[in-house]
């Protein structure tokens, strides 16, 4: 049984990332750049207006003549503005080489073909000029950057329209258990509900991965056969069951048998001590506990972890803060805790029903409480640290 903290350093010791592709930045999404990224142009490719107001060539007096009108998109440049004139201007339009400064339609009076300035302002104001935000070459996006919609956005904006990105992983679930019943079905004496799938599914949807289930009965032959047929077909297998000490827990014996290399089984940690993590030469095994808390927990804490490394992220955890907690909570002494938490006000509480068979406090938690194996609870007031939900 090996620590937390080992268990992370070996996911990550072991995995690394996927092979790059080019996309569209349409579908990127999510995805981390595989280079670096050099901006083609210069951004803003010319000085222009941040205001609709009026581009003047200062001089002594407040008043301008008004020779023109520039609208966002026109070409400016055989524009002249001497001294003591100016034009009409709308934001985003380009500014002529000539205007010293746009002022503001809200400090101006419009007479004709002049215009009055009707307060101070401060010379060469509100012109955004050419490459002030990025320089043609500079680069824009370092690799490994993971690709937001501010981060699409801003390859939009300098005309990028394909990128290299590595390759997401596929990803398969495979469910073990006799006496699971999907939903709709009535259940019978000793069978319960089969939630694992999609709740795993989905918690990899929100974190952006696409995962699809398969389900597998509790017999070794057919356990064996599906996992060899798994681990050809994809980049990371997840299985939820069958990985403890019961008569009819066959999934760990079924990846030995299939060529997995066993890097550790059973971690210091509650929920989720029976995690099993392995790999082969082109898959990722991940044999997570059959309890719904306790797969969800090791999928944030561990599978996240080695997700971010295949798709060549620089971050490679959920993100952690650190809060006051409002309640207390006792534990002994050699094993990390994972608390479901909320965070209210500036403060985190750690919530109600910890049990690794209950999904309830989950779905109202926002965080994760991490509490390490030298730790003995706290007390009200005692700063924690959590990792931070999607």
């Amino acid at each position: 049984m090996i620590s937390v903290n080992d268990a992370i350093g070996r996911i990550l010791h072991t995995t690394k990332a996927l092979e790059s592709i080019e996309i569209s930045i349409s579908e990127a999404l999510g995805y981390s750049l595989s280079e670096d990224i050099s901006s083609p142009i210069d951004m803003p490719p010319f000085d222009n207006s941040a205001m609709d107001g009026y581009a003047i060539h200062e001089w002594d007096s407040n008043t301008y003549e008004v020779i023109d009108e520039i609208q966002a998109g026109a070409d400016a440049t055989q524009i002249v503005l001497q001294p003591g004139q100016a034009a009409r201007i709308f934001t985003g339009a380009m500014v002529p080489e000539s205007a010293t400064t746009v002022i503001k339609q809200e400090i101006t009076e419009r007479n004709g073909d002049s215009v009055s300035i009707t307060e101070d302002f401060k010379s060469g104001g509100n012109i955004r000029r050419k490459a002030e935000q990025i320089a043609s070459g500079s680069v824009a996006l370092k690799k490994g950057t993971k690709l937001n919609a501010a981060a699409i956005g801003f390859l939009g904006m300098l005309g990028i329209d394909k990128v290299n990105v590595y390759r997401k992983p596929i990803i398969k679930i495979l469910i073990t258990g006799d006496e699971l019943v999907d939903a709709g079905n009535e259940l019978k004496p000793g069978q319960i509900y089969e939630s694992n799938a999609i709740t795993l599914i989905s918690a990899l949807k929100e974190l952006g991965f696409d995962a699809t289930s398969v389900r597998v009965k509790d017999n070794y032959e057919d356990t064996f056969n599906l996992v060899k047929e798994l681990l050809q077909e994809c980049d990371l297998l997840l299985t939820s069951g069958g990985i403890s000490v019961g008569d009819y827990d066959f999934v760990g014996k079924a990846m030995i048998e299939n060529g997995v290399h066993q890097e550790f089984y059973k971690i210091k940690q509650k929920p989720g001590k029976p995690l099993f993590y392995g790999f082969t030469e082109s898959c990722h095994v991940f044999a997570l506990p059959g309890n719904p808390a306790s797969a969800l927990t090791c999928t944030y804490v561990y599978v996240y972890p080695a997700l971010l490394r295949m798709i060549g992220s620089k971050d490679l955890t959920l993100p952690m803060m650190s809060f006051r907690v409002t309640n207390s909570y006792s534990k002994k002494l050699g094993f990390t805790h994972f608390l479901k938490g909320r965070i209210r006000n500036g403060n985190v509480e750690s919530l109600e029903h910890q049990s690794s068979s209950m999904l309830d406090s989950f779905a109202q938690a926002n965080c994760i409480i991490k509490l390490p194996q030298e730790s003995a609870g706290f007390e009200p007031e005692t700063r924690v640290d959590v990792y931070l939900l999607p």
